[in-house]
């Protein structure tokens, strides 16, 4: 059904993390995004049960780690404005380990050991 609806899923090395829907083209129906690390990935929700990937068209596939998000009017113009929360700056590159807590299987560091990610990575 997600495939007949276009909701195809993620993109190659993407792991989706939240969900936000909102209507963000004020067509009348309900869109979908999600974020994760990697990117995230807005649906433009085609009125007829199915979605088009319209992230890289949007601007809005970010990077680096997101976490979760939310449509909401923040110019108090009608229009709804996304939100998109960031979370720790992790990647594979600079992934750290803590010991090995079974034999073969290595612990993860706490999130507190890495630092925030305040802002979108390309707007530094």
């Amino acid at each position: 059904m997600t495939e007949k609806a276009g909701l195809t899923g993620t993109a190659q090395n993407y792991y989706p993390m939240g969900v936000a829907v909102g209507d963000y083209d004020n067509d009348g129906f309900e869109d979908i995004y999600v974020t994760g690390y990697g990117g995230n990935m807005l649906y433009h929700n085609n009125g007829d049960g199915t979605f088009t990937d319209v992230t890289k068209r949007t601007g809005v596939v970010a990077g680096g780690w997101s976490a979760s998000a939310g449509f909401f009017d923040y110019h108090n113009d009608g229009n709804l404005d996304l939100f998109v929360t960031r979370y720790v700056d992790w990647s594979f590159r600079n992934n750290r380990y803590c010991g090995e807590q079974k034999p073969g299987f290595a612990g993860l560091l706490s999130p507190r050991q890495f630092q925030g990610r305040h802002k979108h990575p390309q707007s530094q």
